[in-house]
């Protein structure tokens, strides 16, 4: 079985088109019948308004042996702190909240969960990089994008693992 939570009814109704499945407006408004074995939220995490409410929504729906996914930008990446104020990541007021590793650990130990396995989304220090150098200045430097989103992905993999973007596995 495949649900879904869309918070646009435009991209809702393309989403119940194309996948056929039932896709709600909120999380926290539907009424679940089973258990999910997986529970995705790609880059979904930092909008939710309602935080701890929606992971003990998620914890209460996620199955005994199932798995949560969080893809999130990370505060504490490298490229967050070159670009300071102008990280595309931040995209305030979009971004309700900024995580770390250590942040977003402790939020999902709060609800009876915890981080088993991390994942680098290793093109978006590109990406995030492009976008802002866009943001500071008004144009995108290609260059120094790439040279960023390397040096990004280079110091991650020296250092923690701080990757710009990463992929949590998440379990009971």
């Amino acid at each position: 079985m495949i649900e879904g939570i869309e918070v646009d009814a435009g991209a809702r109704e393309k989403a119940r088109l194309n996948s056929r499945a039932a896709i709600g407006p909120t999380l926290l408004s539907e009424n679940f019948i089973e258990k999910f074995d997986v529970i995705t939220l790609w880059h979904v995490l930092e909008h939710i308004h309602q935080l701890h409410q929606s992971i003990e929504k998620i914890s209460e729906l996620l199955a005994k042996k199932g798995s949560v996914i969080v893809a999130v930008p990370n505060s504490n990446a490298w490229d967050a702190k070159q670009y300071k104020q102008y990280w595309a990541a931040y995209d305030a007021p979009r971004h309700l909240y900024h995580f770390s590793p250590d942040t977003l650990g402790k939020l999902f130990a709060k609800h009876g969960l915890k981080i088993v396995e991390t994942k680098p989304m290793i093109y978006d220090a590109y990406y995030i990089s492009m976008l802002s150098t866009k943001y500071r200045d008004g144009n995108i430097h290609y260059l120094e994008a790439i040279k960023n989103g390397f040096l990004s992905n280079y110091q991650a993999a020296r250092n923690e693992n701080n990757f710009s973007s990463i992929t949590y596995i998440i379990s009971r």
